[in-house]
């Protein structure tokens, strides 16, 4: 996730640190694996959070007193986390069983060039629990 971007975690513009993100952040990680990749620290180098801790709703109190050194978003990973691979891979299926995709893909002289943009789409690192 970047800054400003606007979330599927609240539809609203929201910085990364700020209550309402760090709410739906923890509101998430109480349905899918959420953990640290990286111990989370306050701007005064305090740590909030070890490395490898599970987040959860049980955690916004603390996160929401703090300003954070960096963006929580670069310390977490996400269980099951969409990743490129995984794009190409569904784009593949629907080039395979749709007709517009199909069509799409012969006008464009083949699937990889039609599914070719997906490469480029910024995604999170994999959890290193992931399998794909």
């Amino acid at each position: 996730m970047f800054p400003h971007d606007r979330s599927i975690l609240g539809g609203h513009c929201h910085c990364p640190d700020s209550p309402h993100y760090l709410r739906a952040l923890t509101d998430m990680a109480d349905r899918r694996a959420v953990v640290t990749q990286d111990a989370i620290y306050t701007d005064n180098g305090i740590k909030l959070v070890e490395k490898g801790a599970r987040i959860d709703s049980r955690l916004y109190d603390r996160l929401v007193q703090h300003k954070l050194r960096d963006p929580i978003d670069r310390h977490l990973t996400v269980e099951n986390a969409v990743d490129v691979p995984a794009l190409i891979a569904a784009g593949r299926d629907l080039v395979e069983q749709n007709a517009l995709p199909q069509m799409l893909a012969q006008a464009l002289g083949s699937a990889a060039r039609l599914l070719a943009p997906l490469r480029s789409m910024p995604c999170p690192r994999p959890s290193p629990s992931s399998s794909r």
